[in-house]
């Protein structure tokens, strides 16, 4: 019996395939695309026209639709030419609690309190970043400074993480940052920054 069952094996495979229809093969399915970090920054589009052109509501709501979220962080661009006729509007010298994205360029030289003394390369300054919308910017008119500080812990992170004397490889990173949009070194600027995300190439 067990040399007979053996002998049909064959036949039963044969007729099992006569049988089956035939099956075609799935596709795999398509693993999700995740967009690296860093090519998920949007730039804000900038309205047509300076910001002396634009009506005070349309620049309201331009300056609150962006800054909020890592997201929708505000351009330097946006830091210099439409903050400061906002502030203006509110009579207000600071705009906290804001997002702003650019990229490393360099640093404001040691013991100078100007925007016009910024240095586009790595340096020996800690305290101090500066930040374009191009990473090949050197005209410091397109730049805005950041002030690293160390007076929480957020803020000792971010100077730790960030300057150009600990990280020169930052030099030409794109960055999120979060902190008061205020005056600094001449201009507006960010300082109190509490929060960072960095990406290097």
């Amino acid at each position: 019996m067990k040399t007979a069952h053996l002998f049909l094996l064959p036949l039963l495979f044969m007729l099992a395939l006569a049988s089956c229809e035939k099956v075609e093969e799935v596709p795999e399915e398509t693993p999700p695309i995740i967009d690296a970090k860093g090519d998920s920054i949007v730039v804000p589009v900038v309205p047509i026209g300076d910001p002396d052109s634009l009506t005070t509501e349309d620049l309201l709501d331009y300056v609150d639709e962006y800054g909020s979220t890592e997201e929708s962080a505000y351009s330097v661009h946006d830091i210099l030419h439409f903050l400061p006729k906002y502030l203006e509007y509110y009579d207000a010298s600071g705009y906290p609690d804001r997002y702003v994205h650019g990229f490393i360029v360099g640093f404001v030289a040691k013991n100078k309190n100007s925007i016009a003394h910024a240095v586009f390369s790595s340096g020996d300054v800690e305290t101090n970043i500066v930040i374009a919308d191009s990473p090949d910017e050197i005209d410091y008119n397109n730049c805005i400074a950041v002030q690293l500080s160390t007076s929480s812990k957020g803020q000792k992170e971010v100077r730790e993480g960030l300057n150009l004397f600990a990280h020169p490889e930052n030099l030409g990173a794109h960055v999120i940052l979060h902190g008061t949009v205020t005056k600094y070194m001449g201009t507006l600027g960010l300082k109190s920054v509490n929060d960072a995300v960095i990406y290097i190439e």
